[in-house]
């Protein structure tokens, strides 16, 4: 009886292990951070939505150059005298009637030989744009990165105060146990225990402060990351990320991060480049425009009844 109870106690204590470990709470890295939030971050899936419009004006800009080809059909009918009624007929044959049907056909075909370079600088102006989107986008992700890296260390850097705060109300508490048992002993006046507990409280309000911080570190992260749940949201320390803080923001780049190469520099110069060929487009009104048309026309005339009318004198 005794070995079915001990095996009893043993699988209940297994069942409230397992789940324990099955729910243990996820740690993020640096990279995962930083990975979820280019998929999910708002400002980042606005760019992209940016760079496809202005993909489309792109290819709008370059078909500009393609001839624009028109394909029109019609149909009518008419009742009673209506080849005199519309003056196709001379007026001698005003006393007949004609029902008649007319379908009519036309391909047309227009395509501008000069339009001022409005078609050139329309379509610089469409790469330009599309240039700055894409300068927009690498931006937003550099900047993404670097927030991401803040709020990342200043995550870790309350953890680390947690745990210090943890390790002073640890000793603190053991101060505290030495002097109760001093005083209790009659070795020290009861004044050097009310110090020590008040050290203590000291130290737990310290420490219930550097929680707080730490939670809402970890919260601002978590809504820069767009993330939905953030009740076990965590992050891993940095020797579990594998990277260090000179390979998140390193010093030596910092030249690099504000070159030519730096995408708020290419985007406002883009910017710059596509107003200008704006204006270009403005002026192409000042030219002449000259276009190429061609047109083919085709009908069919159906009579399906004739007959001669009676005259008011009869």
């Amino acid at each position: 009886m005794k070995n079915k109870s001990s095996a009893s106690a043993l699988i209940t204590l297994m069942l409230m292990v397992i789940p324990g470990v099955s729910t243990a709470q996820r740690q993020w890295t640096f990279e995962d951070c930083l990975q979820y939030a280019i998929e999910h971050n708002i400002d980042i899936q606005q760019r992209a939505i940016d760079i496809k419009i202005q993909e489309n004006e792109r290819n709008s800009a370059n078909n500009e150059v393609l001839p624009a080809v028109t394909l029109n059909a019609g149909q009518q009918f008419s009742f009673g005298n209506a080849l005199a009624a519309t003056g196709t007929m001379p007026a001698s044959t005003d006393n007949f009637d004609a029902d008649m049907s007319y379908t009519s056909a036309s391909i047309g075909l227009e395509m501008p030989i000069f339009n001022g370079f409005r078609t050139k600088n329309h379509k610089l102006s469409a790469h330009y744009s599309l240039e700055q989107a894409t300068a927009n986008m690498a931006f937003a992700r550099k900047s993404l990165k670097i927030q991401i890296a803040t709020y990342y260390l200043q995550a870790l850097y309350e953890r680390g105060m947690v745990r210090i705060g943890q390790e002073q109300v640890a000793t603190s508490r053991k101060l505290c146990e030495r002097a109760r048992a001093l005083v209790d002993d009659g070795r020290n006046p009861m004044s050097d225990l009310a110090q020590a507990e008040a050290q203590l409280a000291d130290d737990e309000y310290n420490l219930t402060v550097y929680k707080g911080r730490e939670r809402m570190a970890l919260l601002t992260l978590a809504q820069l990351l767009n993330l939905e749940n953030t009740h076990d949201f965590a992050v891993a320390d940095m020797d579990a990320t594998g990277i260090s803080t000179a390979s998140i923001i390193a010093p030596e780049a910092i030249y690099d991060e504000v070159a030519e190469s730096y995408p708020s520099i290419k985007a406002a110069k883009a910017a710059v480049e596509q107003k200008k060929a704006d204006v270009a487009i403005a002026r192409a009104d000042y030219w002449p425009q000259l276009s190429l048309r061609a047109s083919l026309n085709d009908y069919y005339l159906n009579f399906f009844h004739q007959s001669p009318a009676n005259s008011f004198g009869d």
